[in-house]
């Protein structure tokens, strides 16, 4: 009878109803649909997980990676190594040559010489940023020498790889490099202000692109220091500067 006398009322009672059972009932959003591997994946990750293991092996010195996996991270990155895991992840996206595997996998582990040498300890402090385009740097550079020691062991030509390598990070390094990545960057930035649109892009390059002049450096001191764990130690030596607590 209460409907009858009171429809309204009802009707408003029978919408908070069905409101407090949505709620009671809602969990949260659907989960993300699970990533699958495509034939593409598979190949670039049994390659990858090659590339680290000769780059490793070429280090030394007890230097390890647990796992190397290919699946979705954060854009503009081709790969990334994570400290805490001492995992390796190639993007989902990145289908490179076998030079390319190579050369970020042994840049990959540049990083995990750092890591696990504690050569670049994380802060707090906005000089971190500092620490961090030398460590970038280094994984470019060193990277290029260990993955030349790695073709030179399967007998190709390593050097002129390394070569070919350091001479084309240098370029793009270069701001008054025509071609060059930096320069092609800042020239977009003051003209079409990308800061506004993309400005992860710009940090991205900032902390992976240090002067020429770090890079001539950092390439003598690996061409002096033929292992590349004292190669890292050197280059952390000459360019990591203590941040006071």
């Amino acid at each position: 009878m209460f409907p009858r006398r009171h429809p309204a009322i009802a009707l408003w009672i029978f919408v908070f109803g069905c409101f407090g059972l949505a709620i009671e009932v809602w969990t949260g959003p659907p989960p993300e649909p699970e990533f699958v591997l495509t034939e593409d994946n598979r190949c670039v990750e049994r390659a990858a997980r090659t590339a680290v293991n000769r780059s490793l092996a070429v280090i030394g010195h007890g230097v390890e990676v647990s796992e190397v996996e290919v699946k979705p991270i954060g854009e503009y990155a081709a790969a990334q190594y994570s400290g805490g895991f001492n995992s390796v992840t190639f993007s989902n996206e990145y289908f490179p040559s076998s030079d390319q595997i190579l050369q970020t996998a042994a840049h990959e582990c540049v990083h995990a010489i750092f890591d696990q040498a504690r050569l670049s300890r994380w802060t707090s402090d906005p000089a971190w940023d500092c620490r961090l385009v030398v460590e970038e740097v280094a994984a470019e550079v060193l990277g290029a020498h260990i993955a030349g020691r790695v073709m030179t062991l399967r007998g190709g030509d390593g050097e002129a790889l390394t070569r070919r390598l350091v001479r084309m990070f240098r370029n793009d390094c270069d701001l008054s490099a025509p071609g060059g990545w930096r320069r092609r960057i800042w020239f977009y930035a003051t003209r079409f202000e990308p800061e506004r649109r993309v400005p992860d892009l710009l940090y991205m390059t900032a902390i992976h692109h240090g002067p020429v002049e770090m890079v001539d450096e950092m390439d003598r001191i690996c061409l002096e220091h033929f292992d590349p764990w004292d190669a890292a130690h050197a280059i952390a030596d000459r360019f990591i500067e203590p941040i006071g607590e």
